[in-house]
């Protein structure tokens, strides 16, 4: 996809992420909603290489990592806001990295 169409699309996303980000405003707990907001603004970091911002590939990798985290920290929060008991969701595996980027700690 060029460019021009994979900023459209990226708009397009974020649309449709504000439009459902209303339903945790509304219902969630404060906590789930403040896990959310940070999570959000650390995929919006990523977002600003497809916006042109350069990036190393140590920064990229350490923040994949933390968007891991914020991302598992607001399903905490929901999941309790849920009243789900099955207890904490397994950790992602990291096969689909390179080798050497396992390792990296973010």
């Amino acid at each position: 996809m060029d460019l021009e169409e994979g900023l459209a699309a990226l708009a397009d996303a974020e649309n449709e992420r504000a439009t459902k980000w209303e339903t945790v405003l509304l219902l969630g707990s404060p906590a789930a909603v403040d896990a959310g907001r940070r999570w959000h603004e650390t995929v919006w970091k990523l977002s600003w290489v497809a916006r042109g911002k350069t990036m190393s590939h140590d920064d990229f990798i350490g923040l994949y990592h933390a968007i891991g985290a914020k991302r598992d920290e607001f399903y905490v929060h929901a999941r309790a806001d849920l009243d789900v008991r099955s207890g904490r969701l397994p950790l992602p595996d990291r096969d689909w990295l390179p080798p050497a980027d396992r390792e990296l700690r973010g």
